[in-house]
């Protein structure tokens, strides 16, 4: 069995990760820079406490000496250190020869915002480097579209939605079926997308998770402008060709 670092290993997705990997019988090293909302940690193990953002070297090749595989889940929320935090893991793992696994996202090549350029710009990282290296891109998780849609529920009376915006969500623990087949099997350079089992217009998913959380607002179309809110019409978030989850968002709610 192989040893693993997880990064971001307390979060939405890295959580499930590490469960998934003890199960099968590996060793992980849970790397997080807080502690897990269970108090029991992860699979019965606390973490391996390390903030990424902020540490040297020394302690990032500490933290993947001796991994085989270094599956990189966390982020800082602030792009520029995201990237730079990608890149003291890649050189650790190059110096390490551990095969490096990321997570991104797709359309990030197409949609301007802050936090998607510096995945493509993490992702660039990665490629140009002497590491071996597997990316996987998916749409958003169901959680992602579900506080998206808290979100507009927040707003008095209305329920603003982006006119013309569409999402594919996909259920968190799929992705991490996906990512820990490629974490434990040779190297394989850019996956292929995967994508949620349905496309649907925002105002779709936000009036599902209205009437399961029993929220009644008058839903209302505004323009989203500039180049993000053309993007996102055009589809930009989207791999239709690649819908390849099978839980849904009715699912998701149901849980």
């Amino acid at each position: 069995m192989g040893k693993l670092l997880v990064t971001g290993a307390t979060g939405t997705l890295g959580t499930p990760i590490v469960t998934r990997l003890l199960d099968l019988g590996h060793e992980v090293r849970a790397a997080s820079r807080s502690a897990p909302h269970n108090t029991a940690g992860i699979g019965g193990k606390f973490p391996y406490r390390i903030d990424f953002a902020t540490a040297t070297p020394t302690e990032v090749e500490a933290a993947v000496d001796g991994m085989d595989t270094v599956i990189h889940c966390a982020t800082s929320g602030r792009s520029k250190r995201d990237v730079e935090m990608t890149r003291a893991l890649v050189a650790a793992a190059t110096a390490k020869a551990a095969h490096f696994v990321y997570i991104s996202i797709v359309g990030i090549d197409d949609i301007p915002l802050g936090y998607y350029k510096g995945k493509a710009a993490a992702e660039r990282v990665i490629a140009r480097s002497d590491v071996s290296w597997s990316i996987l891109r998916t749409t958003q998780f169901h959680n992602l579209v579900a506080s998206m849609c808290a979100g507009i529920a927040r707003i008095p009376a209305i329920a603003p939605i982006p006119k013309g915006v569409s999402f594919q969500p996909i259920a968190v623990g799929e992705v991490a079926d996906r990512l820990v087949e490629i974490a434990t099997g040779p190297a394989i350079g850019r996956a292929t997308d995967m994508g949620g089992p349905e496309v649907g217009r925002l105002h779709e998913f936000f009036g599902a998770w209205a009437a399961h959380n029993g929220v009644r607002r008058r839903a209302v179309s505004v323009p989203l402008p500039g180049a993000v809110g053309k993007a996102l019409r055009q589809g930009g978030n989207l791999a239709p060709d690649h819908a390849v989850g099978s839980g849904t968002f009715a699912q998701f709610l149901a849980e």
